[in-house]
């Protein structure tokens, strides 16, 4: 007749079981879901890092078969930045990235005529600012404002327009990924936004909570995009929108640092010689890439080419933010 010791260790031993199987079988659909090993991206064995727009648990999505369909807005648009455009996917291709990535020019009407953002519209900058969309994102259409290279040096203008492209296909800048900021003041950088351009201009008319209260254009990317300040362009993005080669708590050890995607510490300021993001550990300015590195291509390359169940802790069940988690949370109370 079994005690309750023994009735104990049996239960015990098929709850241990029952677990055994469920990673077993698991860990073999961990195995068969990488693409079939797709030759375009591996799970990587080097220390090349990324971040890039969530395209497998928001509603943003990767451009069909990694091609831009695009147009510019006008014949005059196109005579003066198309070769920069052309040149600027190159520069991407010479530095590793497939040539599967492609930017395809289509007829202006039908680019402009179509449901938007199934195709990217490129146009010239009337103030010499530069911006993109990052990804496609359904409920905004995909745009692309460059500046006349007349007025941008000649040695800046293809890396400029090839960092444009980075984010149209998905890229973040580096320096955003929200798991270098979530360590208060031990993270890889230090961001002086009072040294960015017309910083006390918005101090005056925000007031300020506006500019450094929890929702202040100094310490949430969101509220700065809305209010039009550069701050948006450091401060770290919404970890919900970011897939990223780095855990949390990430230190300069983490750090691409010779990202195309990487701003160069003295973007936006008003002083050169302050520069507004600088690199903790020796105190310098963050530097200037004027080429896609290792880790931009691994990014882009897992964007498009990983399966969302290609994560460890993600097919596991057991990562906290997996969508199976409270599957796996109900297993295991269940029989316990």
């Amino acid at each position: 007749m079994c005690n309750v010791s023994m009735v104990c260790k049996m239960k015990a031993m098929r709850v241990d079981l029952s677990m055994a199987m469920i990673l077993a079988i698991l860990l073999s659909l961990l195995l068969s879901s990488v693409d079939a090993g797709h030759p375009k991206w591996e799970p990587s064995v080097s220390n090349v890092k990324w971040v890039h727009q969530d395209v497998f648990k928001t509603r943003f999505h990767r451009w069909l078969n990694s091609r831009i369909e695009y147009c510019f807005d006008t014949e005059e648009t196109k005579g003066i930045l198309g070769p920069s455009v052309e040149n600027g996917l190159e520069y991407w291709h010479h530095a590793g990235l497939s040539e599967e990535f492609q930017m395809i020019e289509i007829e202006r009407q039908a680019c402009l005529g179509r449901s938007r953002p199934t195709s990217l519209v490129i146009s010239l900058s009337q103030d010499g600012s530069i911006s993109s969309t990052i990804g496609v994102d359904p409920n905004d259409p995909a745009e692309m404002i460059l500046a006349n290279p007349a007025q941008l040096s000649p040695e800046r203008i293809i890396p400029i327009v090839a960092h444009e492209i980075g984010h149209v296909f998905g890229l973040y800048h580096e320096h955003q990924d929200p798991r270098f900021w979530d360590s208060g003041n031990q993270g890889p950088f230090i961001f002086y936004c009072d040294r960015l351009r017309g910083y006390q201009e918005i101090l005056q008319r925000l007031g300020f909570i506006g500019v450094w209260g929890k929702d202040g254009v100094c310490t949430n990317s969101r509220a700065a995009g809305r209010e039009g300040f550069s701050s948006s362009n450091f401060l770290p993005e919404p970890p919900e929108m970011t897939v990223s080669s780095n855990g949390w708590h990430a230190n300069d050890g983490d750090v691409d640092w010779k990202s195309l995607m990487l701003y160069e510490g003295s973007a936006f300021c008003a002083n050169r010689n302050e520069p507004a993001l600088v690199r903790r550990s020796t105190g310098e300015p963050t530097p200037l890439n004027l080429a896609p590195s290792e880790g931009d291509i691994e990014g882009l390359n897992h964007m498009y080419y990983a399966s969302r169940d290609t994560t460890f802790g993600e097919i596991l069940m057991v990562y906290h933010e997996s969508r199976w988690n409270h599957l796996f949370m109900r297993h295991v109370q269940r029989n316990n």
